[in-house]
């Protein structure tokens, strides 16, 4: 079963449609945490909001097959257990980066790797 990456969908239609979170939450009618926690991948929206998403990625003539994703939400479970014993910007930083391919997956633990390296 495909599910969708409700956060790189709305980090994209953040960038593409240049809206705040909190333009995005009175477009689709919750909070602008909620706004922030699709994001970050901590949930998903409900089913109004997810109607107003696939929208407003029409408007922005974004292709919206873009953001099914095999196993996301088995994933995600995983990551969540995790995620009780990881930092919340490690953790967000895990979820965010599952979604990019394997060689951008790579190129940010390389530039990840250089930061700490520093340090």
């Amino acid at each position: 079963m495909k599910d969708v990456d409700w956060a790189r969908l709305t980090d994209d239609l953040l960038g593409s449609l240049v809206y705040t979170q909190k333009d995005l939450a009175e477009k689709c009618k919750v909070t602008q945490q909620s706004i922030s926690n699709w994001k970050n991948g901590l949930r998903s929206p409900g089913d109004f909001a997810r109607e107003v998403l696939f929208d407003l990625l029409n408007e922005a003539g974004i292709e919206s097959s873009k953001y099914y994703v095999e196993g996301l939400d088995i994933m995600r479970k995983k990551t969540q257990k995790m995620q009780s014993q990881l930092p919340d910007d490690v953790a967000s930083f895990a979820i965010r980066l599952s979604s990019h391919s394997k060689k951008k997956r790579r190129e940010a633990i390389a530039i990840a790797e250089f930061f700490l390296s520093r340090n």
